[in-house]
């Protein structure tokens, strides 16, 4: 009886101690106002009424530009068992804090881990330092928390990308392990319960197995760094030999298939990341806005983005019609380019058609007059224009290009001009008429196939022939080499090695431009094989 009147009257003087202290600390509550430069606090004696120090904070105006801010409170306080802090609104909710640590003299104290030396930005802070060690307290303030920004942003994007994040093997692999290295405590806990005994007996061992897992964290996580400094080899062997079965345990059972699983997955993704935005933001009215607006973005994207499309469509369309873009005319160098790359490009494209097995093969031979030609050009082997169609292309451009009229010239001058381009016409023509090495015109159309006869004095055709155009390639090709021009005789000598004194085989100027009116002729010559093979 007497043991039992003894701890009766030693809480109940505590107790009066206690709430008078905290009587006379609500009578004067005289804070001091936390600054950022340092405040000295000098060590108190054993004697002194109280040993709380008061501080407050006012904080900063709500703007945002500060949504990112951090406010920290810093104690140069090293050893945690020495002192403890106590945070508030006001005196009262401090000082309520401070009477929950008090009772039964400090058994129930909270854990240091769970008090936060962070003091809201925006409101008044009332901050309690219970110690007798000497110490110096100050606030320090980052306008912008950089890791705060980057949660921010980031939970923003895992929210955003969720749905084909939960689809990603990796990130399920990834999961896994993580998830099993933060287990591997739960798991140790789950195994030593199945060998605990059933009966009542097996509960004070089952609750102490518990305060005791708790209190292994607690230790863990407050010596982390000296732990990782000591036993190194220790800790990468645990974690690689729990990742190893993370994975092996993700591997048996490999990523899920099934839809639902994929939307339990996204769901608790986005669960996160709204949790990761509320805590990352300081001013809360920003992340309740950013949370509804990815909520409502989630729920009604399935219509919102054609609904969006459609009309920035419709508004590029109307701004397209009421103020259209200048058209900016080619140069030759562009159009050169331009089409040297479309014709290449559409050359590629044929060739691919007529190699894929959609092509009737038998049906395309059937209808060209060179199929070996042909086979070359979808092989690659060759072009599609040889050398000679080139030249003579070019060579009839050249003749255009001399006789075509300019766009800024009046009528008179284009009709003069094409006077002119006519009598030019007429006189080739009587100078081709007039050329004595006729045979050779009529060996090469011989060889070429042509069913015409030449009627001399007619001058109905104004077009030339491709007959024409090869027979002036060759003759410019004979006027060029000297070895070809000795060749070149009239028909009536009957040999080349006799010399020539006299006759009519004599070399003339020619023009390259065919004539208006040539008209392929049929001869029986039999010397056209061995000219064209020259």
């Amino acid at each position: 009886m007497d043991v039992r009147w003894l701890l009766s009257f030693i809480f109940q003087v505590q107790a009066f101690l206690m709430s008078a202290e905290c009587n006379d600390i609500m009578q004067e509550c005289n804070s001091t106002e936390l600054g950022y430069i340092p405040m000295k606090v000098p060590r108190k004696s054993s004697w002194a009424p109280t040993t709380l120090d008061v501080y407050h904070f006012n904080g900063f105006d709500v703007h945002f530009s500060r949504l990112f801010i951090e406010v920290h409170l810093q104690i140069n306080l090293t050893n945690e068992q020495t002192y403890q802090i106590y945070q508030g609104n006001n005196c009262s909710s401090m000082l309520e804090h401070y009477r929950d640590d008090q009772r039964l003299f400090g058994l129930l104290r909270y854990a240091s881990i769970m008090r936060s030396k962070h003091l809201n930005p925006f409101g008044r802070s009332v901050l309690g330092v219970f110690t007798r060690e000497p110490y110096t307290i100050r606030v320090r303030v980052w306008d912008v928390n950089y890791i705060r920004l980057g949660v921010f942003l980031g939970s923003i994007v895992l929210f955003l990308m969720s749905a084909s994040l939960v689809r990603n093997a990796l990130l399920y692999y990834a999961g896994g392990c993580a998830a099993g290295v933060v287990a591997s405590l739960l798991i140790v806990a789950i195994i030593f319960y199945r060998f605990t005994p059933k009966r009542w007996t097996g509960l004070p061992i089952l609750f102490g197995g518990w305060s005791l897992s708790f209190y292994i964290i607690y230790m863990v996580w407050k010596n982390f760094t000296l732990l990782l400094l000591q036993y190194q080899k220790f800790i990468a062997a645990y974690f690689a030999t729990v990742t190893l079965i993370s994975f092996a345990i993700c591997y048996r059972y490999g990523p899920p298939t099934d839809v639902r699983s994929h939307n339990l997955a996204q769901w608790a993704l986005q669960s996160i990341a709204l949790a990761f935005i509320y805590f990352s933001c300081q001013i809360v009215e920003v992340a309740y806005s950013v949370m509804a607006v990815l909520l409502f973005w989630a729920a009604a994207k399935g219509w919102i983005v054609p609904v969006v499309m459609k009309f920035f469509a419709v508004m590029n369309t109307v701004r397209c019609f009421l103020f259209p873009k200048s058209r900016r005319l080619l140069t030759l160098e562009e159009y050169e380019r331009q089409g040297e790359e479309e014709t290449s490009k559409a050359l590629d494209e044929l060739r691919i058609y007529c190699s894929s097995p959609e092509v009737n093969a038998w049906k395309i031979t059937s209808s060209l007059s060179d199929p070996k030609r042909f086979a070359r050009f979808v092989d690659g082997s060759c072009g599609h224009v040889s050398e000679e169609e080139s030249l003579l292309h070019e060579l009839e451009c050249s003749r255009m290009d001399e006789f075509s009229d300019d766009s800024g010239e009046d009528e008179v001058l284009a009709e003069q001009r094409t006077r002119g381009h006519a009598s030019f016409r007429d006189v080739q023509h009587a100078r081709l008429r007039s050329d004595p090495d006729l045979n050779l015109r009529r060996r090469f159309n011989k060889h070429r196939g042509r069913d015409a006869v030449e009627e001399r004095g007619a001058n109905d055709s104004d077009s030339d022939s491709d007959s024409d155009r090869e027979y002036l390639k060759l003759r410019l090709e004979q006027e060029k080499s000297p070895m070809r021009r000795d060749c070149i005789r009239h028909p009536n000598f009957p040999s080349a090695k006799e010399p020539i004194n006299n006759g009519p085989a004599t070399m003339t100027s020619f023009d390259p431009t065919p004539g208006p009116s040539r008209e392929p002729m049929i001869t029986d010559d039999s010397e056209s094989d061995s000219l064209l093979g020259n």
